[in-house]
């Protein structure tokens, strides 16, 4: 894509309601919301949620064509490096005009390709450094059942994600809690429930995260 020499942002781009929730009145990529990596709410901490926004669900088995170009490329890139970087300062990046870009950024948001802009927290430094996967068998397994259930996990405080899988487990929940006898209650408490007919966990001692995800070519 040629570069946009165009080079005078409109007094209205910002203002627009429909952009109201991803710029403020410098035009700057505002931090709120929920995270890919950290999820804050007023009523309870939510981090690595698979459900971003909190409201909405996400699908691994989503449909393409989120992502048009290089352009739409590397914006999603650089804010997965640093969300807090500028219209301003990313329209520089991209050789293109600051309103530009700022639609570029607006249609990726209409489109759900990004969901949010974060801040990525340490687990130890939030006194939550024992993770684990717990692993869950329900019952009934009746698609309903799996689904509604699912919901109930990811809503517990302790839970950092929840994922629906293949295999001898319907269910995986990766948590965080401060000690091994908080994760023992959680395990406890959670085995108390009619849907459970079993449940396991297994302690996290050590784990990597990419720090970029990278769009690929549909099919």
């Amino acid at each position: 894509m040629a570069p946009d020499t165009d080079t005078e942002q409109p007094d209205d781009v910002g203002r627009h309601p429909a952009l109201q929730p991803f710029v403020d009145d410098d035009h700057q990529f505002a931090c709120h919301g929920t995270s890919l990596i950290v999820a804050f709410s007023t009523a309870r901490l939510r981090m690595f949620r698979l459900y971003w926004p909190e409201t909405e669900t996400s699908s691994v088995a989503g449909s393409w064509g989120g992502v048009v170009d290089e352009t739409d490329r590397t914006i999603v890139r650089r804010l997965q490096q640093d969300a807090r970087l500028s219209n301003r300062q990313l329209a520089r990046e991209l050789g293109v005009a600051d309103s530009t870009c700022l639609a570029r950024v607006a249609a990726l948001q209409d489109r759900g390709v990004i969901t949010g802009f974060h801040a990525a927290v340490d687990l130890g430094g939030i006194g939550r450094s024992v993770q684990a996967h717990v692993s869950i068998k329900i019952r009934p397994q009746a698609l309903p059942t799996a689904s509604a259930f699912c919901d109930a996990v990811a809503d517990l405080p302790d839970v950092i994600a929840v994922y629906m899988v293949t295999g001898e487990a319907d269910l995986l929940a990766h948590v965080a809690v401060p000690t091994t006898d908080e994760l023992r209650e959680f395990v406890l408490q959670l085995a108390r429930r009619p849907e459970i007919a079993d449940i396991r966990s297994s302690i996290i001692y050590l784990s990597r995260r990419a720090k970029v995800i990278e769009p690929v070519d549909g099919p």
